[in-house]
């Protein structure tokens, strides 16, 4: 988990293990405006949630991420896609 700040943005960044097989749900109040957005071979999940926070999650190289942010989503998106899986 990674907490980050610097002037007004805040982001929170964590990073899961994939193990086996299964599924997951989530679910959001009806204020939340949901989206799917395909970005280099990877599909991200964005909630908008109210006061400006915005969720971003997706799967890569067997790894769950989920970062909350107060980034638009643009920008949301764009470090998203820069975040590499962390190998301990």
């Amino acid at each position: 988990m990674l907490s980050f700040s610097i002037g007004r943005y805040d982001i929170l960044l964590s990073q899961e293990d994939i193990l086996g097989e299964g599924s997951t749900g989530i679910g959001y109040g009806s204020d939340t405006i949901v989206s799917f957005h395909r970005l280099d071979d990877v599909e991200y999940l964005v909630a908008e949630h109210r006061y400006g926070i915005v969720t971003v999650k997706w799967t890569k190289d067997n790894k769950i991420f989920d970062m909350t942010s107060n980034l638009t989503v643009d920008e949301s998106l764009s470090v998203a896609q820069s975040v590499g899986p962390y190998h301990i």
